[in-house]
């Protein structure tokens, strides 16, 4: 399934929306230089990940996802694996301590299942956001993008 048209509030619309590497860095990863970049360092930060092991798959979210022509970072919703071992979260704490400055990511840990997870609070809009968009409904969502991660062969 294609990643849905952005709507005119300029989000995704409400759900969680599976896609492809391919299909995130087409739809969001290639028009300006800043996407461009941010797309690169995304895909490094992915096969970080991926080598972790233990998680099926992340959410992508924030003004990577927008309309907005220059994000300044990507969001990255990481399902914890259950439970991780002593390993996973070495390398994980090494990640996440050079997510924002070397890859452009902000990470995003979540324990799924748990109440209140980022998933959640993510596809809320902003009170101040929705003031500037216009947007009158409190219950307005926006959609993430899962994408899963598989290792590589």
């Amino acid at each position: 399934m294609p990643i849905p048209d952005i709507t005119d509030k300029g989000h995704l619309p409400p759900g969680i929306h599976a896609c492809t590497v391919s299909e995130l860095a087409r739809r969001f990863g290639t028009a300006s230089t800043q996407r461009k970049r941010l797309m690169k360092c995304l895909i490094g930060y992915l096969a970080r990940l991926r080598d972790l092991g233990g998680v099926g798959g992340v959410l992508i979210d924030g003004s990577f996802t927008s309309d907005r022509p220059q994000p300044h970072d990507v969001d990255v919703v990481v399902p914890m694996p259950a439970p991780p071992d002593r390993r996973w979260l070495e390398g994980f704490a090494r990640l996440m301590r050079e997510s924002k400055d070397r890859y452009h990511v902000h990470t995003l840990p979540d324990s799924p299942g748990a109440p209140g997870t980022w998933a959640d609070f993510l596809q809320r809009v902003k009170p101040i956001d929705q003031q500037m968009l216009g947007i009158t409904d409190p219950n307005y969502r926006k959609g993430l993008l899962w994408l899963p991660l598989e290792r590589n062969a």
